[in-house]
């Protein structure tokens, strides 16, 4: 438990961490300040507006509600699976092309 943090602090954090992102990246993917996501984590913003809420959770992609519920995120509800979709029309030569340029981000 985050000490002095709030429910929806430790959530938003225990699923970044769980995506292995720093605060300063969620803050881009989210469009938020670094003042705003770290005040919410560390619980000095108790209560943030749902709007804010609601980009954290696109960020995170994850549905908002899960960041207000009392269950603990579980690294399969809240990371979103890896995909190799853009696998799927290549040849294998083109594809072995593919996976040694693509990063876990792509």
């Amino acid at each position: 438990m985050i000490m002095g943090g709030s429910i929806i602090g430790e959530r938003i954090q225990s699923i970044r961490r769980l995506r292995t992102w720093t605060q300063g990246r969620l803050t881009e993917e989210a469009g938020l300040s670094p003042t705003t996501v770290s005040g919410i984590e560390t619980g000095r913003i108790a209560r943030p507006h749902f709007g804010t809420l609601h980009r954290l959770a696109h960020a995170l992609e994850v549905d908002p509600h899960m960041l207000l519920s009392s269950e603990e995120p579980t690294e399969r509800a809240s990371v979103a699976p890896l995909s190799l979709s853009w696998a799927r029309p290549v040849k294998e030569e083109e594809f072995e092309r593919e996976l040694e340029d693509s990063s876990l981000d792509d």
